[in-house]
């Protein structure tokens, strides 16, 4: 992975921004994350000693912070500003043995293309890292880049979705800065309208050829602005297979000693990355017995870690919507949609609910009009009302 930390005269005001070049600088420490800093119209000093305009600035919004997170921030930055990388601003010079470029004197339209170009050669020697490992990703990559109409001229906006645990600047500065400009901008986890529109996700803001994808859990979010979308389905049985070895026995294929009780981990994850990924790495270096009372104990206690990223989705409902989803998932699964809609009603906001909900890749509603709910957030519902009875 490649990260591109964008440096501007604001960036310090940001608190978002301060903790994002925190986490990556540590990601860039523990997994050797390439990082590439573009220092526009900001000196590289300043980030690195926090000086000038940006120190005083980054001063003024420390007040009142824990000293702890202020070292924290600082010592990101000071990493940060040794990198090699770009300077929007003049001609060459290098500080530290790290060579900068000024680039003042050229159009920003051709710099960004060499920072792109920069940033793709780099990711080519890191590719057959960075891949390895991801289960299940060749066709849904070829069907998204068939989405994308890579070579076409106008803008296209394509939106990904699925349910937890599947593998997804300011508006006036986005809107003038990049108008004429072909870029690919990618948007991870936007759960509402605003967000899209405070991003200026839409086809007038950047030029033409410009690719953007925006991946959400919110079907009904994608639909303002994307052009096409992507559902992100479970993992088949030889994708899941592996995925599930490699955190469970730190290889790609099953040990035989193993094999029937692998088989009810993967009946139980039914393609879910996140389940198979949790599991597999708590049943690393256990005994047989061990693998035997955690499968049991998985009948009536499912794995809070899993839990925990599909009810994300659910904790965004309304409490109506809330009781349908979890009189779903406890009483009608597979039953009629319009059947289920006459009986719970509630004052005849039952419909509009499961539409919701479905928007939500909590449930689907199949061609037949038949209501259909992966296992496991159905086992997150009931284990929600037991914990409510």
């Amino acid at each position: 992975m490649i990260s591109a930390i964008i440096f501007s005269e604001n960036f310090a005001a940001s608190s978002w921004c301060r903790e994002e070049v925190s986490k990556i600088m540590e990601c860039r420490g523990k997994r050797g994350q390439l990082v590439v800093p573009i220092f526009y119209h900001v000196n590289p000093s300043d980030i690195r000693k926090q000086t000038g305009n940006f120190g005083k600035d980054l001063a003024e919004h420390e007040r009142n912070r824990p000293i702890d997170k202020i070292e924290k921030w600082r010592h990101a930055l000071t990493e940060a500003g040794n990198l090699s990388g770009w300077h929007l601003a003049g001609d060459r010079f290098t500080v530290n043995g790290n060579l900068f470029f000024h680039l003042l004197a050229r159009p920003e339209a051709i710099v960004i293309d060499e920072i792109v170009q920069d940033i793709l050669s780099k990711l080519k020697r890191v590719s057959s890292v960075e891949y390895e490992g991801l289960f299940g990703m060749s066709i849904p990559m070829e069907q998204i880049k068939s989405l994308l109409c890579i070579g076409g001229k106008g803008v296209r906006i394509v939106g990904i979705t699925g349910m937890g645990g599947t593998p997804r600047i300011g508006s006036a500065f986005t809107k003038n800065r990049f108008r004429r400009e072909r870029v690919l901008v990618v948007r991870d986890d936007i759960s509402e309208l605003d967000q899209l529109e405070s991003l200026t996700v839409d086809h007038d803001c950047f030029g033409a050829g410009s690719r953007i994808m925006v991946t959400s859990r919110d079907k009904q979010v994608l639909r303002h602005r994307v052009g096409a979308i992507f559902e992100v389905q479970e993992l088949n049985s030889n994708d899941s297979l592996q995925l599930f070895c490699k955190y469970a026995f730190k290889q790609l294929h099953l040990d035989v000693h193993f094999q029937n009780l692998s088989g009810r981990v993967l009946e139980y994850a039914k393609g879910i990355p996140i389940a198979l990924k949790v599991l597999g790495a708590s049943f690393y270096l256990k005994c047989f017995e061990y693998w035997e009372s955690a499968l049991n104990k998985l009948k009536e206690y499912p794995e809070p870690k899993i839990l925990n990223i599909l009810k994300i989705s659910f904790e965004e409902l309304s409490d109506i919507e809330k009781n349908i989803f979890l009189d779903i998932a406890c009483f009608f699964k597979f039953y009629d949609r319009d059947h289920v809609t006459k009986l719970l009603n509630y004052d005849g906001a039952a419909y509009c609910g499961i539409s919701y909900i479905a928007d939500k890749c909590l449930l689907n509603i199949r061609e037949d009009n038949i209501l259909w709910i992966h296992d496991l957030l159905q086992e997150m519902g009931q284990s929600i009302v037991r914990q409510e009875s």
